[in-house]
């Protein structure tokens, strides 16, 4: 077809198209009015509550009908903007294979103008936006003068208005896509798949003569099909909902993969900042003056200052992250460099005031609410895996690192100002290693972070909001909408303005409270933090207590503890990366069942039963066979640990997805709560050792896994009694 032609073809549909729509916004804006003079159906019918509630059916039955046909009208306008924008964009894929002049520049920005059709078609749909708050304001008026809201019925009008004004968001968001789309074309961008195929096809036919063209087809460049929203209204048209949240990102946003990147890295540094002394944490304490036992405290002083310091961080991360970032890398820094140097004064007290101070810059709340803030909804398993293999790593790598600065070669003596003379060996060196990469990632911040877009807080409101409005009535105000905020001229459209408009339900949410948390508290997010409390405490029943165990158990050095710290971490990291391959597959609810299981067999594998029938005061029942020695202890423990943490994703992924909306936001939310219980499990367990290993350590073994196989099995009893309320639609 030539040029002209499809040009002159184009104006005569859209011409077409417009005259309909222009008659049926008249229709629909007629049959509108005329339900000003109905009379109240429930007049002669006051004292029979079967009829009055027929009559209340029939009025919303009509309404229903009339909201029915204002859907269809922008269903019917969105199909119609995405041919237009798939006819301009496959014909201009078609010209430049051939070297041709792309269409959509000028059609879009010289030829509209000229037929007039930008302010009566469909590419403006005020006419639409006026129609539909009318219809919106006259269904309230109608409520509110004949009494008709009755709660808890399937047909209340009110709870159509809810479920036609979620669907019809759901339609402005395809035509502002389509829009957008149609705006790029008209600036002349071509997709990168077509721009590589350009590339390849001018210098594959270079030399050629211009009658043979000697180039395979994959080279022709054939536009994009975008097909996704059509698909959208088809399905809309089959069932009458959108099965699919059309509005649910597929992929992280451009501008905020920097910031999760360093958000993941914080997480990786804070994991190795812990890992890094348990292996030399009951060699310090003795070199400090003071029992083995006290290296639980040592542990634990952290997560302690660390939950104090949550709700602050909580309360920051309202308005950025860079701040809070900043100041938590601040705090690290000052408290890892305390606690080396608390070696040269012999004094638990600085170690202990370092440890505190590194826990109130603990990074885990905003580690946290990054993650539930910044990634689509379609990815939120997937990113969960990714914090936990950067959990993985850092766990792996702490010990690590301790294995190496435990050498002899790495022992030293320096100078620091205003504290004298330092010592660098197997015990300080985690300290003042950490110091380091604390400041150097402070300076990381510093220069390269950026705010990122909160994209995953809109997108749980979005899905919140369709999912009251197809499932449970609810008499919650409706907001209102302006027609002249829908109305967006083509050239005045702006990427930015697609999200804008996905902020339009719960912008007016209760005010935040310290108590509002356990008011819109869930049986199912409940049942999420009992797990991850459950869990934390089975972790450090293992991690923190592996040098207090191993030393008066089996005479291990450092060396030997950080060993099997690295190769429980060593091993954790393809389980992760397995664990974000079976999501894809299965339920979260159903991993976690799996893995909780599987850390209950390695924590029961680790329970010495000699332990019971012996009074040995030695190091352990060695010629028993059934005693635990080091070959058992040592695969108990990577069992376990690759359970606890496997589980770690499945279980910070449900419930990103079981939190109301009005926890996702404000200081008391539910990633505020989820830190806190879960650093106090931590905290709760290194608390547990201290106190058990002053009671004996020759059976500490025992006297903690005992209880806490008796936790983790509690633990899968409640998400199997919980199971149905778990699911999670896909």
């Amino acid at each position: 077809m030539e040029r002209a032609d499809f040009c002159d073809w184009l104006d005569k549909e859209i011409e077409e198209t417009t005259s309909f729509y222009s008659k049926e916004v008249l229709s629909l804006s007629e049959c509108i009015n005329k339900f000003d003079g109905l009379p109240p159906p429930v007049q002669k019918i006051q004292n029979d509550q079967t009829d009055k509630h027929d009559a209340k059916m029939g009025m919303a039955l009509d309404y229903e009908t009339l909201a029915d046909e204002i859907l269809e009208l922008f269903a019917f306008v969105v199909v119609n903007t995405v041919t237009l924008r798939q006819l301009i964009i496959r014909y201009d894929a078609f010209v430049r294979t051939f070297d041709g002049i792309p269409l959509s520049n000028w059609y879009m920005n010289k030829n509209l103008p000229s037929v007039q059709i930008r302010d009566n078609s469909f590419f403006n749909t005020k006419q639409l936006d006026l129609v539909k708050d009318t219809f919106v304001e006259k269904m309230v008026q109608y409520e509110e003068r004949h009494g008709m809201i009755d709660e808890g019925n399937i047909a209340d009008p009110h709870f159509l208005l809810l479920n036609f004004d979620s669907q019809y968001t759901e339609f402005t968001f395809l035509l502002m896509k389509t829009l957008v789309s149609l705006k790029r074309a008209a600036g002349g961008k071509i997709i990168w798949r077509d721009r590589i195929k350009s590339n390849l096809r001018s210098c594959f036919s270079a030399g050629l003569n211009n009658e043979l063209f000697l180039e395979p087809t994959f080279m022709t460049m054939k536009g994009r099909h975008l097909k996704e929203e059509v698909r959208c209204v088809v399905t809309w048209r089959e069932t009458k909902e959108f099965n699919k949240d059309p509005n649910d990102e597929k992929r992280l946003r451009p501008e905020n993969y920097l910031p999760l990147f360093l958000n993941l890295l914080s997480c990786f540094v804070h994991m190795v900042n812990n890992y890094i002394i348990e292996p030399s944490g009951a060699y310090y304490a003795n070199s400090l003056g003071c029992n083995d036992a006290l290296a639980g405290i040592m542990l634990g002083i952290g997560p302690w200052f660390g939950m104090m310091s949550a709700v602050g961080f909580s309360y920051w991360t309202n308005y950025n992250y860079k701040s809070p970032i900043l100041f938590a890398a601040s705090m690290q820094f000052i408290g890892n460099l305390m606690y080396a140097t608390a070696y040269t004064y012999k004094s638990m007290s600085m170690c202990l005031i370092g440890r505190a101070i590194a826990g109130i810059g603990s990074p885990r709340i905003i580690n946290r609410r990054c993650v539930a803030d910044i990634t689509p909804f379609s990815l939120r398993t997937a990113s969960s895996s990714a914090f936990g293999l950067a959990t993985a790593l850092g766990s792996a790598m702490g010990p690590g690192l301790a294995i190496i600065l435990d050498f002899d070669y790495f022992e030293t003596q320096f100078n620091l100002p205003f504290l004298g003379t330092q010592y660098f060996n197997g015990m300080t060196g985690p300290g003042y290693v950490m110091a380091c990469a604390w400041g150097v990632y402070g300076l990381i911040i510093l220069l390269f972070f950026n705010e990122p877009t909160r994209s995953g807080i809109t997108e749980l409101k979005r899905r919140e909001t369709a999912a009251l409005a197809t499932e449970t009535p609810n008499h919650a105000e409706l907001p209102a909408t302006n027609a002249s905020e829908s109305t967006t001229p083509l050239e005045d459209i702006d990427e930015g303005q697609i999200f804008k408009k996905l902020q339009h339900f719960n912008d007016n949410a209760c005010a935040r409270s310290k108590f509002h948390i356990f008011k819109h508290a869930t049986r199912a997010m409940v049942t999420c933090m009992t797990i991850i409390y459950v869990k934390r405490i089975a972790l450090e029943s293992i991690v923190g207590s592996t040098s207090i165990v191993t030393k008066n158990r089996y005479n291990w050095s450092i060396k030997n503890v950080g060993e099997l710290h690295l190769l429980n971490g060593m091993i954790v990291i393809p389980v992760t990366i397995y664990c974000g391959w079976l999501s894809s597959f299965y339920q979260d609810r159903h991993l976690i069942l799996i893995f909780m299981s599987i850390t209950l067999f390695g924590m029961m594998s680790l329970i010495d039963v000699t332990d019971f029938l012996s009074d040995n005061d030695g190091n352990y029942n060695e010629n028993n066979w059934f005693a635990v020695g080091p070959k058992r202890y040592i695969l108990g423990s990577v069992i376990a640990f690759s359970g606890v943490e496997a589980c770690e994703s499945f279980v910070a992924s449900l419930l990103s997805k079981v939190v109301p909306s009005e926890l996702a936001t404000g200081t008391f939310n539910a990633g505020l709560l989820a830190t806190l219980v879960g650093t106090g499990g931590r905290a709760t367990g290194d608390v547990v050792i201290t106190v058990l290993g002053l009671v004996s350590l020759r059976h500490i073994l025992n006297l903690l896994m005992v209880p806490s196989c008796a936790l983790v099995l509690l633990s899968i009893g409640l998400v199997s009694f919980n199971y149905d309320i778990l699911y999670i639609a896909p």
